[in-house]
C-alpha cells in the first residue's frame, strides 16, 4: 500500500464511520482478496470462501462504529468477522486456541512477514 494511501486512512475510516460508503469501500478493497485467500484456505472451498468474504463485507460495513482502535486495527479486526473463532473452532473440532494457531499458520503461508498481531 502507498504511503500517500496509508497517510490517507485515518481519515477515510473517519468518513466510513460516518457512513460514507466510498471511503468504506476504499479501505475494505485492499483487505478483500488477502480475506478470501485465508478463507479458502481455512474452508478448503473457494464459494464457501466467498460467501464469507462477501458476508464478512457486510457486517463490517453495518459494525463499522465498533471498530475498536485506529486504521491499523481494520485488517485484523476484518479478518476476524470473516473467519469468527468460535465458528472456525467449531467446524474444525477443535478449541478456540487450536484454530487461532491454525489461522495464524495459514496467514503465515499466505504472507510470511505476518505478525500474530496482525492477523488478530
Amino acid at each position: 500500500m502507498s504511503a500517500a494511501l496509508m497517510e490517507q486512512r485515518p481519515q477515510a475510516l473517519a468518513r466510513a464511520v460516518e457512513g460514507d460508503a466510498e471511503s468504506f469501500s476504499r479501505l475494505i478493497e485492499p483487505l478483500l482478496d488477502p480475506a478470501y485467500r485465508l478463507a479458502a484456505v481455512m474452508l478448503a472451498d473457494r464459494s464457501a470462501a466467498e460467501d464469507a468474504v462477501q458476508e464478512a463485507s457486510i457486517k463490517a460495513w453495518r459494525k463499522l462504529k465498533q471498530l475498536r482502535g485506529d486504521a491499523t486495527s481494520l485488517r485484523p479486526w476484518f479478518l476476524s468477522i470473516v473467519l469468527p473463532l468460535d465458528e472456525v473452532a467449531k467446524a474444525l473440532g477443535v478449541s478456540a486456541s487450536a484454530a487461532k494457531s491454525r489461522i495464524y499458520r495459514a496467514a503465515k503461508r499466505l504472507r510470511g512477514d505476518l505478525t500474530m498481531e496482525e492477523v488478530f
